[in-house]
């Protein structure tokens, strides 16, 4: 059996003429009538009849006539994975913290390599780094707190990565702009002692609460998403924690619904980095382009 059998039997089937269709197929009808037969001997059934409405399917044959639209609904989708592969070597595949601002790495990629495509995964803090060798992604932009670099830099050895630093920050406090506090310019802790803090449930904001909760009159309360984070957030029934200049091109920011404030009598520092795999045989063309132009702008940590 060959597919120009079906393609033949689908096109009498269609014009419901064995002459229309030979002269679509630009055949005689004499190859087509013997493809057709051949086709019918193989399969050991009558596929077509003759009727007032011309040559139609036999049941089976009707039968045979749906099943090829299904063959050749698959074969079409075959004939477009060059172009969806070429489109995936084209493609950054990158993870991401939640606390990090999307809008900025998305402006990082367009800015390097206008011509790329970006896919973006959310994976928390205590993940990210050793996934990376067994993940569908290859890149990884998080951040650490100044004094936990060290232990970055271990996880970093331990699975091959190369890490690169984009810049040092310090957390802030995200709030609702209709909250009390929105009006000052810096708060102090003495400002914030008594407010709700929620966080990302996940090892960076552990160490980060460790580092607050001391002058917290109330608990910590943990969720697991980053949109139930804003809404809580949103409705001033919360604060959180953010770095401060990774959050200004965030989109609540830029549209005054959330406010970012300094804390003007406790800093903690934070730093941006990038890490990727060392071998370059985890990374598809456009990464290694990408990787490329980020090693010339950031300088390494290891």
């Amino acid at each position: 059996m060959y597919l120009e059998q079906l393609r033949y039997f689908t096109e009498v089937i269609e014009t419901k003429s064995m002459n229309r269709a030979a002269q679509n197929l630009y055949l005689s009808q004499s190859t087509l009538s013997t493809a057709i037969s051949s086709l019918e001997n193989e399969l050991g059934v009558k596929l077509l009849k003759r009727s007032n409405q011309g040559v139609i399917a036999t049941e089976i044959g009707e039968k045979l006539y749906h099943d090829i639209q299904q063959i050749f609904y698959i074969i079409d989708a075959w004939q477009k994975y060059p172009s969806l592969e070429m489109k995936l070597m084209n493609t950054v595949k990158v993870a991401v913290t939640p606390t990090i601002n999307n809008a900025r790495i998305n402006q990082l990629i367009t800015m390097l390599l206008p011509q790329i495509n970006m896919r973006s995964y959310d994976v928390y803090g205590e993940y990210i780094l050793s996934s990376i060798p067994t993940s569908e992604y290859n890149i990884v932009i998080s951040y650490c707190l100044a004094h936990h670099k060290e232990h970055l830099l271990q996880l970093a050895k331990r699975n091959g990565l190369r890490v690169l630093k984009i810049e040092d920050d310090e957390l802030g406090v995200l709030l609702s702009k209709n909250d009390p506090l929105a009006e000052y310019d810096t708060l102090s802790i003495n400002d914030l002692k008594n407010r709700q803090v929620t966080l990302l449930n996940d090892e960076e904001n552990g160490i980060i609460e460790n580092h607050f909760k001391k002058f917290f009159s109330l608990p910590f309360y943990h969720v697991r998403s980053t949109e139930r984070l804003i809404a809580m957030t949103l409705n001033a029934s919360s604060i959180t924690f953010c770095p401060l200049q990774n959050f200004l091109d965030e989109y609540y920011i830029k549209n005054n619904l959330l406010l970012c404030k300094p804390i003007a009598d406790f800093k903690v520092k934070i730093t941006a980095y990038i890490a990727y795999m060392r071998d370059p045989s985890y990374l598809n063309s456009a990464e290694k382009l990408f990787i490329s132009h980020l090693e010339e702008i950031f300088g390494s940590l290891n």
